[in-house]
């Protein structure tokens, strides 16, 4: 899995697929939580949410499982960076973040509730989880079946689903939720 990150990172694999959130979307959702100092994006790719987020003033965090990716993320950002897989990854000790990120991670995640258990660990009490996902009826290379998304959310509180782009029986959602 981290060759193939390192290959889309590293410029070999078209990334069409892959929306950013922009600025008017970031402000829309920092909104819903006013008093975030703190945020983790799992899964952080080349660092471009971590720029918004630190030019907001947040202080940021990012995670992810390409070596490429993080040396970019590095070029454009002074987060703190971390290598490794979030579903193993042991942060320091008494690490809490005010919003967690995950943006095209779910379909890769395997044990999804041991996932958002390590996330509601990780995330202060009223704190936010933001989640960007394809979701579909059925699961696929990218796509979460909208069952899954549905269970594994339990730890939770929907505030809004946004849906950013959608064809026939897939969609690409924004989750802005808030830990319970």
């Amino acid at each position: 899995m981290k060759n193939k990150w390192n290959e889309i990172y590293g410029g070999k694999v078209k990334t069409d697929n892959f929306q950013q959130l922009n600025e008017k979307q970031v402000t829309k959702i920092l909104e819903y939580f006013p008093t975030a100092k703190s945020a983790l994006d799992i899964g952080c790719g080349r660092g471009e949410l971590l720029r918004q987020l630190k030019n907001k003033g947040l202080v940021v965090t990012g995670i992810d499982i390409s070596s490429v990716a993080i040396e970019q993320a590095k070029k454009i950002t002074n987060a703190t960076l971390y290598l490794g897989n979030f579903e193993n990854f042991s942060f320091p000790k008494k690490v809490k973040f005010d919003l967690i990120f995950v943006k095209f991670v779910l379909a890769y995640v395997e044990k999804k509730k041991e996932f958002f258990s390590h996330i509601s660990e990780l995330l202060n009490e009223r704190g936010g989880l933001i989640i960007v996902s394809p979701v579909g009826k059925s699961d696929g290379e990218i796509f979460v079946k909208q069952k899954e998304v549905d269970n594994y959310m339990n730890y939770f509180s929907l505030i809004k689903e946004e849906i950013l782009y959608q064809e026939s029986d897939k969609k690409l959602s924004l989750f802005i939720l808030s830990k319970q």
